[in-house]
């Protein structure tokens, strides 16, 4: 367990290089083998990254996972087994907008209208990217109502924040229109398709296994830290919009998985956290890899 301490430890440097490392070499082995050499490299080593910026972000921004690189690593499984083959570009640029949204959302404990603000701006800017992340924007709304003493002033800064920063956009696309003479297209909307499709076998598999998460729930909301509590329902919120914008079709179904990738690591992190029996604590991990490599495998 000792060793486990300083593997994982926040502070170290080596850390971070060993978890980009991992999450890179683990990457490159499932990106396919037509692959331009260099793209390939690119994209791995950038799988990497995103897994430390998530976990440097949301520990950071968390306040309750203080001395952890393991919600870096399940985030970056989670990742491997939803998409189809490996991390794409689309996939990690959800992650990436995932992560902005969730790490702000933390922040709303402190009740200013600047954090309301700046969550509400977020998922406006975030649209234009793609229509998938058209699922944080009721995300955003009901994320103050997870903090106590939060009410409609506050939801209703988060909704005010979001229509301006529209607004503006839809300025800025106008007047570039005016003064280049081509439209620019600024269509939120575009390439929504309300198929309601069921997700494939594989991501299936990873949310039963996500479901199974749950179990560990109750006992994190009795007694864990009110910070943890937060965390832990806000990622639910983003889990069950995700599911569902996965089901609609809607937007870019890489870029959906990527943002449920990091809304699924804090639940395995707190899986993880109320194992008792430091043999299974230790296997939880490896248990995660060879569900992954049998989920390639299989499908």
């Amino acid at each position: 367990m000792r060793t486990a301490q300083v593997l994982f430890a926040q502070d170290k440097s080596t850390t971070s290089l060993l978890l980009i490392a991992a999450v890179a070499v683990l990457s490159w082995l499932w990106l396919p083998a037509g692959m331009h050499g260099l793209e390939k490299v690119a994209l791995a080593l950038s799988t990497g990254v995103m897994a430390w910026v998530t976990n440097a972000a949301l520990v950071y921004r968390s306040g309750y996972l203080k001395s952890q690189h393991v919600l870096g690593w399940f985030f970056a499984l989670s990742g491997l087994m939803l998409v189809t083959d490996a991390w794409t570009w689309s996939s990690l640029l959800g992650a990436l907008a995932a992560t902005f949204w969730m790490a702000r959302a933390y922040q709303l404990t402190m009740f200013t209208w600047h954090h309301c603000t700046m969550l509400g701006m977020l998922s406006a800017l975030f649209v234009l990217v793609d229509p998938s992340t058209l699922i944080l924007l009721p995300l955003a709304l009901l994320a103050p109502l997870t903090v106590r003493g939060a009410g409609f002033r506050q939801v209703a800064q988060v909704a005010i924040a979001w229509l301006v920063m529209a607004v503006i956009l839809w300025m800025i696309a106008t007047l570039w229109s005016l003064c280049s003479g081509r439209t620019l297209v600024m269509d939120p909307l575009r390439g929504m398709a309300w198929t309601w499709s069921v997700p494939g076998p594989q991501a299936g598999l990873v949310l039963l296994l996500g479901f199974f998460a749950l179990i560990q729930l109750p006992p994190a909301m009795r007694f864990a830290k009110r910070a943890k509590r937060r965390g832990l329902v806000l990622s639910i919120m983003a889990i069950t919009g995700m599911v569902l914008m996965a089901c609609s079709g809607i937007g870019n179904h890489h870029m959906v998985m990527g943002m449920l990738a990091v809304a699924l690591a804090p639940q395995w992190v707190n899986v993880q956290s109320y194992i008792r029996k430091p043999w299974m604590k230790t296997a939880f991990s490896p248990s995660i890899v060879i569900a992954m490599l049998l989920l390639k495998w299989l499908f």
